[in-house]
């Protein structure tokens, strides 16, 4: 199937996600908890977020505003998730924290 965690295309990718997100019950509890791990990360690329399966460079990102942060320098975080705080947008996170998920798939079209 070579799936991955999602990553958004543009800005209209974003919004019907998110809206197919919401219809099929995930709940982003209005903050930073409730997010969904993203297909982005800076792991071992100092600070520089790429796309998880492939390390290319991520088409749209939208951060919630003030991050990403690393925690202001109080831990580590080098994963991205995706939540509702102040408005739907990117947080980064620690990599160990448990998030829900979700898995996108491209298909050929013939």
């Amino acid at each position: 199937m070579h799936a991955s965690l999602m990553i958004f295309d543009d800005e209209n990718d974003r919004e019907i996600s998110t809206n197919y997100m919401k219809e099929i019950g995930i709940s982003f509890a209005d903050n930073y908890v409730g997010g969904v791990w993203m297909g982005i990360n800076c792991v071992g690329n100092n600070r520089k977020f790429v796309a998880s399966h492939d390390g290319s460079a991520v088409p749209f990102e939208k951060w919630i505003p003030g991050e990403p942060n690393n925690d202001n320098g109080y831990s580590i975080e080098e994963c991205v998730t995706y939540c509702d705080v102040n408005g739907y947008g990117f947080n980064d996170d620690s990599c160990a924290t448990a998030h829900q998920y979700v898995c996108q798939t491209r298909f050929k079209y013939y």
